[in-house]
């Protein structure tokens, strides 16, 4: 078991020494979306700034691999020995299966880290259900949903109203319970109360909806949502997104502002 920064990772990051994947050479490999961002800007970057053959053909194979992939069509393990052997060499040349979760990742990312290096998966939970709720099967990849529910929790979507989800449509806040799940936050009362049921289900404050193989998406957070003098629900990210693109903080406004309200 080995741990890494995303600063140090790959080799471009470090001098005089092998990055940390190429170091300890992982079979499996968990992180937060940073470090995904920053392997697949890393590749995308040194491919971008080779040749015009050698970026003609890393797009290119990954445009094919992603057609045969949807397609259910063989071929891609000969793009996989001929032109994405060596960004695999440069995580180590052993990762299998790797794990996103802490955070939303991009399709894109999740998408190019699962082409070009190997399949990358979902996983969702709380603090408070000692994390795992939901997490994506190897072979149910999909970019569409988190993944399916564990044995060990419960988990149904309860109408939000405010906000217009309701469970008749397939949408609604996330409750869980289960073992796994806290019982109360220590010498806290009145948090529990606002938190937990009395029958034992956690109020996530995310908002999800099932997809048609029944896994688990997050599509909204009913504490990032607040009320205008004309009485309408708008989110944060909505109102940072708007108001800060052109400065360049579209993308970094909405975590800090998941990251301050976690705090509260």
């Amino acid at each position: 078991m080995g741990y890494g920064s995303p600063k140090t990772l790959t080799d471009i990051s470090v001098r005089n020494c092998k990055g940390d994947l190429r170091e300890l050479k992982p079979t499996f490999m968990a992180g937060v979306p940073a470090v995904w961002e920053n392997v697949r800007k890393g590749v995308s970057n040194r491919v971008n700034s080779s040749n015009a053959i050698v970026k003609t053909l890393f797009w290119s194979a990954l445009s094919l691999k992603s057609f045969l992939f949807s397609n259910h069509l063989p071929g891609s393990s000969i793009l996989d020995a001929l032109i994405f052997n060596k960004v695999r060499d440069a995580t180590g040349g052993r990762l299998r299966l790797c794990l996103t979760g802490g955070g939303p990742i991009s399709k894109e990312t999740q998408h190019f880290i699962s082409m070009v290096i190997c399949t990358q998966i979902n996983g969702y939970g709380l603090t408070e259900t000692t994390s795992m709720t939901a997490l994506c099967d190897p072979l149910q990849w999909t970019l569409n949903a988190i993944g399916a529910v564990p044995p060990t929790v419960e988990v149904k979507l309860v109408d939000f109203a405010d906000a217009g989800y309701f469970a008749k449509n397939n949408q609604g806040e996330v409750w869980v319970r289960g073992v796994t799940v806290l019982q109360e936050y220590y010498n806290n009362p009145e948090e529990t109360k606002a938190a937990i049921t009395k029958d034992g289900w956690f109020k996530t404050a995310d908002i999800g909806e099932w997809d048609e193989n029944w896994h688990l998406r997050i599509i909204d957070r009913t504490k990032n949502l607040v009320k205008t003098l004309n009485g309408e629900y708008i989110a944060l990210e909505k109102v940072y997104s708007n108001e800060y693109a052109a400065e360049g903080f579209m993308l970094m406004l909405p975590s800090l502002s998941h990251s301050i309200e976690r705090q509260q």
